[in-house]
């Protein structure tokens, strides 16, 4: 082996013995044989082709690898024995060849400057989010998951990311769901015609069976298995399985002050915590769908948003996240620039009277107005459509969205 390169091949081959807990071999003619099958496929990043199969002198298959020189520095090297740390029980090595007459002297440079500039940023990254982790260890975190997310697979399996993440650290997560949209693409499938009253679906008794069958049955299911996919723990809470939230009738009265009849609709009056608490303790992480059963256990269709605010009332949950399709509360419509980082809850309720929140976005925040009296310390609304934006605003100094708080 080139003199010049031995000290540089003998350090990366203690680094990655340390890594893997077995010897890496070092060979005559320019080659280094690395204890972990990964290696093989990260070569194929660096524009190497695999050779023909043969067996060592112990009986053990190895493969071997030809390189192009210029592709082949430092960074590839380390790059591959980090992908192959903590692997290595195959039982079989990848040699790796190149030939040193070509090899440039500026090829390998102990410490690449683009490397370590990556590598020391997301060390930052990681000890920015490290005082938030400590702090949220433990408590209640309630995210509300709404139609119009739902209809966005990639948000999704953001979001559900997010949350095997927060479990893993230690926080205790808890998803809310509607599903709007799909239980009106279901009913329209049925032939059934949406009908609204006051702002709320009016819901029959072919409403309520499609609305119980797409919540319950096919959304709940659906994110249940994919949390589970994911390497989570993961139960629905409905009544067809623990039933957690307690309903009654909702009562209307219109302009006039007559009654409002909508039918089998509700409002989340009590949830029952115990076994909220027994499931999340278990590191279990619950989904929970906007059906309700009042004291006669009967099925009530509640808003999802504020049987969210409700639970993470019961909860005295650390923070309520609202997804929604905007990046939070804006002061000029339209404009993600005029988003509001943080803001009180006094402001909130000016901005509702003077119209600057409306349409859609009034229940979401009426409801996080209704748990922050409760005594839930924070509200967040963030947008579904960015990548990892709850990760972003709970473990991060600056956020991404809207923090709403009591005072």
């Amino acid at each position: 082996m080139n003199a010049d390169l031995r000290p540089a091949f003998g350090r990366a081959s203690r680094r990655a013995a340390r890594a893997s807990g077995r010897p890496v071999r070092q060979r005559l003619g320019g080659s280094l044989a690395l204890p972990c099958h990964q290696l093989c496929e990260y070569a194929k990043s660096v524009e190497g082709e695999f050779g023909p199969q043969r067996s060592t002198a112990a009986g053990r298959p190895e493969r071997f690898l030809t390189a192009a020189p210029h592709s082949f520095c430092e960074d590839a090297l380390l790059g591959a024995m980090s992908a192959a740390g903590g692997v290595g029980a195959l039982g079989f090595g990848v040699a790796l060849h190149y030939d040193r007459r070509l090899l440039p002297q500026h090829s390998f440079p102990y410490r690449s400057t683009q490397l370590m500039q990556e590598a020391i940023r997301k060390a930052r990254t990681l000890i920015e989010a490290l005082g938030w982790i400590q702090r949220f260890r433990g408590r209640y975190v309630v995210i509300k998951l709404g139609g119009s997310t739902l209809d966005q697979p990639e948000a999704v399996d953001s979001l559900l990311t997010d949350v095997v993440f927060m479990a893993t650290v230690g926080m205790r997560p808890i998803i809310v769901h509607g599903g709007g949209k799909a239980i009106s693409s279901a009913m329209a499938a049925a032939g059934i015609e949406p009908r609204f009253v006051a702002g709320r679906r009016f819901t029959d008794d072919a409403t309520l069976d499609i609305a119980s069958g797409v919540l319950v049955g096919t959304i709940c299911g659906e994110l249940v298995d994919q949390l589970r996919m994911k390497g989570a723990s993961a139960t629905g809470l409905s009544f067809q399985t623990e039933n957690v939230l307690v309903a009654e009738r909702l009562r209307l009265r219109d302009d006039s002050g007559d009654q409002v009849d909508l039918g089998h609709v509700g409002h989340v009056t009590s949830v029952h915590t115990d076994t909220v608490i027994r499931i999340c303790s278990t590191g279990t992480i619950p989904v929970i769908p906007s059906i309700a059963l009042d004291s006669s256990g009967h099925r009530l269709n509640v808003n999802a948003d504020t049987a969210a605010a409700a639970v993470a009332r019961s909860m005295a949950a650390e923070k309520l996240v609202f997804l929604s399709d905007i990046p939070g509360i804006l002061t000029e419509v339209g404009n993600p620039e005029s988003r509001l980082s943080q803001v009180d809850a006094a402001k909130v309720r000016g901005l509702i009277e003077d119209g600057t929140i409306a349409g859609g976005m009034v229940p979401k925040v009426e409801a996080a107005l209704d748990a922050l009296d409760a005594g839930v310390k924070k509200v967040h609304i963030v947008d579904a459509q960015m990548p990892h934006s709850v990760l972003l605003e709970i473990y991060s100094d600056k956020g991404v969205g809207t923090e709403i708080v009591s005072h």
